[in-house]
């Protein structure tokens, strides 16, 4: 088992567009793209051949999110919480997340 924390202060996610997801409030998957980031932290802990990511923010130019997600076996299944910075007092968009770690999805999740 594995309990800690990390931080990484700047890089880039591939094949995911955060922002853009968000931004068009896309109910289907934007395939590519790609997400500069400023900073990355949170809480891992891995339990049963499960990587439990939470309490994650991602910080960027555009946006700030914040995500709790799961790695099993490579299948990725999580939510993220998006504000982006253009757009002041907005409400968050809420985004789900799946596929798998080399081919992810993104898409808008709309409130009932």
């Amino acid at each position: 088992d594995l309990d800690g924390s990390f931080v990484v202060n700047s890089g880039m996610i591939s094949s995911m567009d955060i922002a853009e997801t968000a931004r068009l409030r896309s109910e289907v998957n934007l395939p590519g793209g790609r997400t500069p980031f400023e900073g990355i932290s949170g809480v891992i802990s891995y339990t049963n051949d499960v990587y439990h990511f939470k309490q994650v923010k991602v910080a960027s130019d555009v946006f700030n999110a914040t995500a709790t997600f799961d790695v099993n076996k490579q299948q990725l299944s999580g939510d993220m919480s998006v504000n982006l910075s253009m757009q002041n007092k907005a409400a968050a968009v809420n985004l789900q997340m799946g596929g798998m770690i080399e081919t992810p999805t993104l898409r808008f999740v709309p409130n009932d």
